[in-house]
């Protein structure tokens, strides 16, 4: 009798198991495209199923896709008005509103362009680097930005900027009234395309915002390490001249667009950090957003400069008014309360608005 138990446990356990496995390769199949995205973006390696080219293991990704077009076909059908239907007037006691739809938060892959062929500039010497020579120039004056009435600011970037946004933009509601955008999403940069797009996005959200008067980026954290090359299954090794130029592209991708919009530019150097290799990996990138930006001749502002920091050398507090005054996390990467407002204030300090 309890052998016959046993062998049931047993066999409860081995369809358990079965019924477990099923359901994570099922899910693997479906979702693949984005878990391989996100292979890449933790462990800068393609995926082991990344290569499998059956005709059975794609046909999962195109029913993942075909079913997410689905879903915004029906939703589209749910909030639009029939053409010819007309509408006839409801008692406001009975009328149930219907909300807007929300753009989806999981944009498909898209893939990268080609990068410009342009030649690679010498990094920049200069701080808060300005010019009025620029296609921007009529919205600059001296070092600042120059905002009208009923323009608003756009911020894209990392986690860094999640912090520093909302600060910036209440800054700009209580003092001059104007609207600030935040587009900013942790875990994102220029290397992995494929996971988050930044120059897609912000392309997509200038034509379809017509009043942005100004664009602040602020990234760079997660961004040196090695990025895939291309539809390449290689990856381009970091501070390589072939990383590098892939790099500056996608920098100037971003002020190109904003160059098309004659949207003038704040680009936030990251400060130097706790991790000694992430530390270097930063410094090599701030030193390729500084020269960019300078030949555009947009805004350039380093963090270094904002807390203090000589070279590399990193620290949490700093001090004010004869005391210590703590400015980062315990990660050594992020803000603290303190240190997100000193960058919010750099930032604000350098917008004018104008009737």
């Amino acid at each position: 009798m309890q052998i016959s138990e046993y062998r049931t446990t047993l066999a409860h356990v081995f369809k358990s198991l079965l019924v477990i496995l099923s359901c994570m390769v099922g899910l693997i199949w479906l979702d693949q495209q984005s878990i391989n995205s996100y292979w890449e973006l933790h462990f800068h390696a393609k995926s082991p199923w990344d290569g499998v080219t059956s005709p059975s293991w794609i046909f999962g990704d195109r029913l993942m896709k075909a079913s997410l077009a689905a879903k915004e076909t029906f939703a589209e059908s749910l909030t639009s008005t029939p053409e010819g239907n007309t509408q006839q007037s409801i008692p406001n006691d009975t009328a149930v509103p219907v909300p807007p739809r929300q753009p989806t938060t999981r944009p498909i892959a898209p893939q990268e362009k080609s990068l410009p062929s342009a030649a690679v500039k010498a990094p920049a010497t200069s701080i808060d680097s300005h010019s009025t020579n620029g296609a921007a120039s009529a919205n600059m004056e001296s070092g600042h930005v120059i905002l009208k009435t009923g323009q608003a600011v756009l911020f894209i970037g990392d986690s860094m900027m999640e912090g520093v946004a909302p600060h910036v933009i209440k800054m700009l509601r209580e003092r001059y009234s104007v609207a600030g955008i935040d587009l900013s999403k942790r875990s994102t940069g220029l290397t992995y395309p494929h996971f988050f797009n930044w120059p897609l996005i912000l392309s997509h959200e200038l034509e379809k915002k017509q009043n942005i008067g100004l664009l602040v980026v602020f990234l760079g954290s997660n961004d040196p390490w090695d990025m895939p090359s291309g539809n390449s299954k290689n990856f381009l090794r970091f501070e390589s001249p072939a990383w590098e130029s892939a790099y500056r592209g996608r920098i100037r991708s971003i002020l190109n667009l904003a160059r098309e919009k004659q949207i003038p530019v704040i680009w936030i150097s990251p400060p130097n950090v706790g991790n000694k290799k992430l530390n270097h990996g930063i410094n090599y990138i701030n030193g390729l957003f500084e020269s960019e930006v300078k030949a555009e001749n947009e805004i350039s502002i380093r963090g270094n400069d904002i807390f203090g920091y000589q070279n590399s050398v990193y620290s949490p507090d700093m001090g004010q008014d004869k005391a210590k005054v703590r400015i980062r996390t315990n990660d050594g990467v992020h803000f603290s309360l303190t240190g997100q407002k000193m960058i919010a204030e750099r930032i604000f300090s350098k917008i004018n608005v104008r009737p």
